[in-house]
């Protein structure tokens, strides 16, 4: 049942990268503005799923069809992504791309969620 509710999982400022060639290739990797630093350089088992539930990482190709963007990923951080394709709607306004994506199951918490991202350009 969708409630409306809104929140910023990874918070209001994550920190992370997009890059679309004009080739046709994306690469996207985000970690949350609040990640928790490990204590040392091999992270314990607890803390790598911690750090894996802060963090997305995706890339493969893409192509763009009116307002959608459509991704054919070969690389992800779920592994039951790859070799899926993902139909995002697109909006630009100015140096800005909003992504909305259809209601899927969060990987965070398994509720069925809609994620929109807005990416701002900054060559």
């Amino acid at each position: 049942m969708a409630t409306g509710k809104t929140a910023a999982t990874f918070g209001e400022h994550p920190l992370g990268y997009a890059y679309y060639t004009k080739g046709g290739r994306f690469q996207i990797f985000a970690v949350s503005q609040d990640r928790k630093k490990n204590e040392k350089a091999d992270p314990t088992d607890a803390e790598r799923v911690e750090l894996f539930k802060s963090m997305f990482a995706w890339g493969g190709n893409y192509k763009i069809e009116g307002n959608k963007v459509i991704y054919n990923v070969d690389i992800a951080w779920v592994q039951s992504w790859i070799g899926t394709t993902r139909t995002y709607q697109v909006e630009t306004a100015g140096n800005k791309l909003t992504v909305t994506t259809p209601s899927f199951k969060s990987t965070v918490d398994g509720q069925d969620i809609v994620v929109v991202t807005t990416y701002e350009r900054t060559e």
